[in-house]
């Protein structure tokens, strides 16, 4: 069984636009994990940036390699709301 499906289109605006779907079918704004698995895609496909502008349904992100890691600026929090309950906190970064 599969989680979801990401796919690798051209973008107007940045390097690439990735669309994420989930198993459901429904699309996804974006998924953190994903999108370093893309960049990592696009560099393994000749692609190569120093600084990499993915477009996302969240907007754009911007990552990069630090050697073999790939890096993410993850965008300022949306929603932030410290103990939820119990040692639970939530933010939503898109």
């Amino acid at each position: 069984k599969v989680d979801g499906v990401i796919l690798l289109e051209k973008s107007i605006i940045g390097d690439a636009l990735m669309r994420t779907f989930n198993r459901d079918g429904t699309e996804a704004e974006m998924c953190g994990n994903g999108l370093r698995c893309f960049v990592k895609f696009l560099k393994e496909l000749g692609i190569d940036r120093e600084v990499y502008l993915i477009q996302t349904l969240a907007g754009m992100h911007t990552a990069w390699l630090e050697e073999e890691d790939v890096c993410v600026q993850i965008p300022f929090c949306k929603n932030f709301k410290l103990n939820v309950s119990d040692n639970l906190h939530f933010i939503n970064t898109g």
